[in-house]
């Protein structure tokens, strides 16, 4: 292969820029790094590997470049169910509703957030409850609705309440303290959060977003980029960032339904950063500094008339016969983007890999979920099951809710197996 140089980075400010709705920008880069977005674009060293997965690296200006063509070991199926337990009627530990997390804790032990009573209900494999904790109300230990269950520090089990307060439990369940996240220059809050297990956490506040005296119509919000060192904060802003797409209407504002929203994912001592513009991600120090460009060669993205009509389909099958008008003329008002978001989701997994999930909506389903190593190489595709939606890549495993026909939710694992005995 050959390889093209532009020359060297040139300083910058971190700030992410990219494509916005009716905009040109499309560079991703971060704090020191400068042009280098433009020149991780013209710059090539292709090589075939024995598996023939193209993959190549480059390190320019303290910051290494990846692409890949296709993944190295291919697509990849969970071979087995691990476990799964949740019923449609019963004992009533095992009725869930609106499950909004599962991870698996230090003693194999199995958390469960379940939105419906607000509660925290740890399992074993075989479904019996070991424990239940928080409940619905305004005390420090319990919830408005409960957001999520993460593990953000070792020994702990770490909560969210609708508000971004955070809620820490022991593994028995006592109370051992809560925080309201709290950004700084930010009038709505947080609008994206992920912490790691050393308990840093990584956030964007809402910027603009949802501000009333914003332009009707459709727009490109910004905001800060956070950062909290130790478990219980305070967050400090490094940045600035692309937030979300949205969408003003005389009725109310909304996410725009085919604009990017930019995600964030914790991992040790820095974060991984992807604003669903094209199929690339960055990884970042705490302090902001860019150490890794990820870029893979995914499916066409092309936006066009069958996607506008599944997603118009998808909002009249939920509305009165009444509403249908006015929800076809919100619709035809959206200003439309050229291609589809890359992904929707981002998550970190045990030694550092990172899974980055194909873009996902209810009218245009995926259950599809790439893998890439810590040096930035596309690893794995992984197909998971229609009705399964996925909480925790584990070791060898991943953790999830996968809901019924009849909407009976169940916890449930797969087994997976991950080649990469090559490396």
């Amino acid at each position: 292969g050959q390889c093209f140089d532009t020359g060297p980075a040139a300083p910058a400010e971190f700030r992410v820029v990219r494509w916005s709705l009716g905009g040109d920008d499309r560079m991703i880069f971060g704090k020191r790094v400068g042009a280098l977005a433009l020149l991780a674009s013209s710059m090539s060293c292709q090589g075939t590997d024995s598996s023939g997965a193209r993959f190549s690296s480059v390190e320019h200006g303290g910051v290494t470049t990846a692409h890949s063509q296709s993944p190295r070991w291919g697509q990849v199926q969970p071979s087995d169910r691990l476990l799964q337990f949740g019923l449609a009627s019963g004992p009533e530990h095992l009725l869930f509703d609106r499950v909004s997390g599962v991870i698996r804790l230090e003693d194999r032990a199995i958390a469960v957030a379940n939105r419906g009573s607000n509660t925290v209900r740890v399992f074993d494999d075989e479904g019996q409850l070991l424990d239940e904790f928080g409940g619905a109300g305004d005390g420090p230990s319990e919830f408005t609705l409960l957001r999520a269950v993460l593990r953000c520090q070792r020994g702990i089990i770490t909560t969210l309440d609708w508000n971004y307060r955070q809620v820490r439990f022991t593994r028995d369940g006592e109370l051992v303290d809560t925080w309201l996240m709290s950004l700084p220059n930010e009038r709505l809050g947080v609008y994206r959060m992920s912490c790691n297990r050393m308990g840093q956490h990584v956030a964007t506040g809402w910027g603009n977003a949802g501000w009333l005296d914003n332009p009707m119509g459709s727009y490109h919000a910004e905001g800060g980029l956070y950062v909290a060192r130790s478990p219980t904060g305070p967050f400090e802003q490094i940045g600035t960032t692309p937030v979300a797409d949205r969408a003003r209407l005389a009725e109310g504002e909304y996410p725009h339904p085919f604009g990017r929203t930019t995600l964030v994912a914790a991992i040790e001592d820095g974060f991984v950063l992807g604003t669903a513009e094209d199929y690339a991600i960055t990884v970042h120090t705490l302090d902001g500094d860019t150490s890794l460009i990820v870029r893979w060669d995914g499916p066409n993205r092309a936006l066009d008339d069958e996607d506008v009509e599944a997603y118009l389909g998808w909002r009249l099958a939920g509305a009165e016969e009444a509403e249908h008008p006015a929800i076809r003329q919100q619709v035809s008002e959206f200003q439309l983007p050229e291609s589809l978001p890359a992904y929707s989701d981002i998550r970190v997994g045990p030694g550092g890999v990172v899974w980055v999930r194909a873009f996902h909506a209810p009218w245009r389903p995926s259950r599809r979920w790439w893998g890439f190593l810590p040096n930035g190489e596309w690893a794995w595709e992984l197909e998971l099951e229609p009705d399964f939606e996925a909480s925790e890549f584990g070791e060898g495993e991943v953790l999830g809710v996968a809901t019924d026909e009849l909407g009976v939710e169940a916890v449930r694992g797969y087994r997976v197996h991950l080649p990469r005995d090559s490396i």
